[in-house]
């Protein structure tokens, strides 16, 4: 009786019905098991915690468990294009502009093209395929000198010399000028006179005295 009495105080002391195969106190067990909980209490709770998740640049989604997904999604976001907002419209390029006409090599080929353009805009019969005929005409008329005056032949024993590069005396230039072109020394204004007066007179320069002369083959007459 004793013995048994002395048992049943222990299980009152402790509330745990001892084991007897046990060497451990319950006590101990109890201790181990507290000390214990708090290492797998945080590793639960690392793993119950929601992974953050963002979107990578090729559009796929990427779990990270640090504070890098913000930075990935944002730099996501920067890459991958606006699928709302409308793409801007490529330029068409320029179209290249023709480039100008070369300017002629040489003042004389200068001043017939300028006054061949100066009659066609006054409706003048004139062309440019008539240019090289305008030219030897200047070449045997005044060397293509400007300032040519001729005081030796029959118009200067009259007191009207022929003057400059096609060598009109003044009354058939002040007859033949278009206005604003007065200067029978100017390349230009001369070259106006003396071919408006040409076709005029003869009708086309296949009839001018001197170049029909030279293309059956004789020499340059004056006109």
């Amino acid at each position: 009786m004793g013995l048994l009495a002395a048992a049943i105080g222990g299980v009152a002391g402790t509330g745990v019905l001892a084991d007897s195969g046990d060497p451990a106190p319950a006590a101990a067990k109890s201790e181990a098991h507290q000390q214990q909980r708090p290492a797998e209490t945080g590793k639960k709770d690392s793993a119950d915690k929601p992974k953050q998740v963002t979107e990578r640049a090729d559009g796929t989604a990427k779990a990270r468990k640090d504070g890098s997904a913000d930075k990935a999604a944002k730099a996501g976001k920067a890459d991958k294009a606006d699928p709302k907002k409308p793409a801007a419209a490529k330029q068409p390029k320029a179209a290249k502009k023709p480039a100008p006409p070369a300017p002629p090599k040489d003042p004389v080929e200068r001043w017939i093209a300028n006054a061949i353009d100066i009659m066609q805009k006054k409706g003048v019969p004139v062309s440019k395929s008539d240019s090289d005929e305008i030219r030897t005409v200047i070449e045997k008329e005044s060397s293509a000198d400007p300032r040519a005056i001729n005081l030796w032949d029959s118009n200067a024993a009259k007191g009207t010399p022929s003057k400059g590069l096609m060598q009109t005396i003044d009354p058939t230039f002040d007859a033949y000028k278009l206005p604003g072109y007065n200067d029978i020394y100017d390349p230009v204004s001369n070259i106006i006179a003396g071919v408006r007066y040409t076709l005029a007179r003869y009708g086309s320069f296949d009839e001018h005295p001197g170049l029909a002369s030279m293309a059956e083959g004789g020499d340059y007459q004056g006109y």
